[in-house]
């Protein structure tokens, strides 16, 4: 491999790990089993969405997940993450509303003690990758719902455009039928004017006829 692309691949994922470990808290807190270190982590996402995500993302470390008794915690029995830890761990996690986000905070016990920076770093840099997963998967799953909205408005959209074609063809078989109708008017307007010429000159005739008979009724008179 190239020795500047290498050094690059190195740089870049070192920043990356940086900048994703600046989003993670580490803190005692408590859980089911008392106060224990946990690993939070803050998300701009809606947390029933989330929380959703995180339970599906659960299921890829094989572990059995439940809720716990009279908490809103849930218990992940036996995940198996290699890149944490040769063995199974246990995983307590919740994720709750955090201002107009949502949080994650996460407990893992090992069976010799639960994951710490100072204690287990190894393990805590595993959690990280897990996080880290889990981020890609939250992106990955909201992109997914963006591009269902976006084609749920392009089928709105050409629902609307069948709309406006079946309203054109009306249009247009409305002006084919005004357009036979002002055809047939016209005809029947040349024939109205025939009509009243031809009425006008028996209307003439009839007056004629008239003053004929008043002279005939005259001189019957005289």
């Amino acid at each position: 491999m190239n020795h500047k692309l290498s050094l690059f691949i190195i740089i870049f994922f070192s920043f990356t790990t940086n900048f994703y470990a600046q989003d993670i808290e580490e803190m005692v807190a408590a859980m089911s089993l008392g106060q224990q270190n946990a690993m939070i982590l803050d998300l701009p996402y809606d947390v029933k969405f989330a929380e959703g995500v995180w339970k599906d993302y659960l299921k890829e470390f094989k572990g059995k997940s439940k809720k716990v008794k009279r908490s809103d915690e849930v218990f992940t029995d036996d995940a198996s993450i290699s890149y944490i830890s040769t063995n199974t761990v246990d995983i307590y996690s919740i994720v709750q509303k955090n201002g107009d986000g949502s949080q994650l905070k996460l407990w893992m016990d090992l069976g010799g003690g639960f994951v710490d920076s100072e204690r287990f770093p190894d393990a805590y840099e595993g959690v990280k990758t897990m996080f880290l997963g889990f981020e890609k998967l939250l992106n990955v799953e909201n992109i997914k719902i963006e591009l269902k909205n976006e084609e749920t408005r392009l089928k709105d959209l050409e629902k609307d455009l069948s709309k406006l074609e079946r309203l054109n063809e009306k249009y247009l078989k409305d002006i084919e039928d005004w357009k036979a109708k002002i055809a047939e008017n016209e005809t029947l307007v040349v024939t109205n004017i025939k009509d009243q010429g031809d009425m006008k000159k028996t209307i003439d005739d009839q007056k004629e006829t008239i003053r004929q008979v008043e002279i005939k009724l005259a001189k019957a008179e005289n």
